[in-house]
């Protein structure tokens, strides 16, 4: 600026530097000393050595990063220092330019060259709140996982489970898969999700009479066996894999074999009266016949001498 106004403004170098001939606003191109002249009216002026002391830096990259993740930024011309003017917000490693988001918030990264600088904002997003919820589930059983965070989507890892947008997890397959909460700014959080083999499908007879038994088997140990209704039908271990169940009272009972993992194999035990006794003379000649007679109808007759 000048005391006088309304006069015109020069340089001596313009490869140095320019300068606008009215408002006096001076860019600097390259590094060196420039002469700057001001003539107030012709034949009138007065100079000034201004010293052009580098190239204005300009920053590129990443502008925003989520807390506890990284982002890399780089600057032109290189071999400059960077700084944070927050920590608590978000720092950054000076030589390698890789900036680290700490707390949500906006913060003023500065990029020095030399006695020139520039700066930029960068922000730091909230990471979403973490994931809860069971995270083990059986094959053909679901699970519900939810964020305290809304807003965001769920997605998965792997092919042992999907997801859908409510958080309802499936077990596909036995296996780790990895599911992910992502909000609507990138940020995410994982957790893994295992899911459980189930038992061996349940073998053996299920339809008995009452005061009968029969073995029921499921062939991966151990297990534990229960019945949906001992007073139909009851069972007991006799091995690692197999139980003998007993027909109380007739109906039916959900007999259910559970691993080590919480997983059950489920089959349903038929329970029926049992026969009345046959009546009838249980002596007779050769060539003769008696009449036998239950009162227990619909059934057939055998012999195991004929």
């Amino acid at each position: 600026t000048h005391a006088v106004a309304g006069g015109t403004w020069s340089v001596s170098t313009p490869s140095i530097a320019t300068i606008n001939a009215v408002t006096g606003v001076l860019t600097a191109i390259t590094a060196a000393p420039v002469t700057v002249t001001y003539s107030p009216f012709a034949g009138f002026f007065q100079t000034k050595s201004v010293p052009v002391q580098g190239i204005l830096p300009v920053i590129s990259g990443a502008t925003s990063v989520c807390e506890g993740a990284a982002a890399a930024l780089s600057a032109s011309p290189a071999s400059g220092t960077w700084q944070s003017a927050d920590t608590t917000i978000a720092t950054i490693n000076s030589a390698l330019a890789i900036a680290t988001g700490v707390n949500a918030g906006v913060v003023s990264i500065t990029y020095t060259l030399g006695s020139c600088f520039t700066t930029r904002l960068f922000t730091v997003h909230p990471a979403p709140a973490p994931v809860t919820g069971s995270t083990a589930v059986c094959v053909g059983e679901t699970t519900t996982l939810s964020s305290a965070t809304t807003g965001g989507s769920w997605s998965v890892s792997g092919t042992s489970v999907t997801i859908n947008s409510s958080g309802i997890v499936s077990g596909i397959t036995a296996g780790l898969g990895v599911v992910s909460y992502t909000t609507s700014v990138g940020c995410r959080t994982t957790t893994p999700v295992t899911v459980n083999a189930l038992p061996n499908a349940i073998t053996g007879t299920t339809s008995l009479c009452a005061g009968s038994t029969s073995l029921l088997s499921s062939g991966v140990a151990p297990l534990s066996w229960s019945s949906s209704n001992p007073s139909v039908a009851t069972v007991n271990s006799v091995t690692a894999t197999s139980a003998v169940t007993t027909g109380i009272n007739t109906g039916v009972a959900a007999i259910s074999a559970t691993n080590a993992a919480g997983c059950s194999r489920t089959v349903t035990v038929s329970i029926t009266a049992p026969l009345s006794i046959i009546e009838g003379t249980g002596i007779l000649c050769p060539g003769g016949t008696v009449v036998l007679t239950n009162s227990t109808t619909g059934g057939t007759w055998a012999s195991s001498n004929t």
